[in-house]
């Protein structure tokens, strides 16, 4: 269970990162490289379920949806 946390986090983060991609950006707003990125959604790096890389990969998971909401509705403006 010492991982179980943080394993889900990743899991949703891997979801979310391959639906919407735009990994530059997402590392660029966190103010991380792009290396560390793909590190983390591996599983690479941040593995330990600490409260810090917990924060972190909920972090990018925000990012993330934010990204792709934004993709939607921009869509949505495009087939009006």
């Amino acid at each position: 269970m010492s991982n179980q946390k943080i394993n889900v986090l990743r899991d949703e983060l891997v979801l979310v990162a391959n639906v919407v991609g735009d990994h530059e950006l997402v590392a660029e707003e966190q103010g991380i490289s792009t290396t560390y990125l793909r590190q983390i959604r591996q599983g690479k790096n941040a593995k330990l379920d600490t409260k810090e890389n917990r924060e972190l990969l909920d972090n990018l998971i925000t990012i993330y949806r934010r990204i792709g909401k934004e993709k939607i509705e921009e869509l949505k403006e495009a087939v009006k």
